[in-house]
């Protein structure tokens, strides 16, 4: 029931991403979105880049809490997209931001409170690597 609620709302805002996001992007712009993500307890797959919005998985684990979205977020710039959520009862609604810088994938809740939606301390939220498993330590996570 939450993909659909989800897939229904992001389906009311292509109109309006569409008639925001007039540039004409390059195969590179969409090479450098593409492919798999990851920080410690989490990971995000972009397998669809198009001018207007990439398709996006996330899946991530807290202890023996597990989260998982899937859908599109819609480009703002060629290095910043956005994704509306609103979960399954309508009670939260959650606005992530994500911005592309070079290897690195910043994603920052830019309106609502992601807590708890996702399970127990499961946050889709944080810095992503593109095609590594940062360590526990790392810089990344900080």
């Amino acid at each position: 029931m939450r993909r659909i609620i989800f897939t229904l709302c992001a389906a009311s805002l292509i109109s309006f991403f569409f008639a925001c996001t007039g540039q004409k992007k390059t195969e590179e712009t969409y090479s450098n979105w593409k492919g798999k993500w990851t920080r410690v307890g989490a990971e995000i797959t972009i397998s669809n880049v198009t001018e207007k919005f990439l398709e996006l998985s996330f899946w991530g684990f807290s202890g023996p809490h597990i989260g998982e979205l899937k859908g599109p977020a819609f480009f703002t710039a060629d290095n910043k997209a956005v994704l509306d959520y609103k979960d399954e009862y309508g009670d939260k609604a959650i606005k992530f931001e994500f911005v592309l810088d070079g290897d690195k994938l910043s994603i920052s809740v830019t309106e609502g409170d992601e807590t708890g939606i996702f399970g127990a301390g499961v946050y889709m939220s944080g810095v992503y690597m593109k095609n590594a498993q940062p360590q526990e330590n790392s810089e990344i996570n900080k």
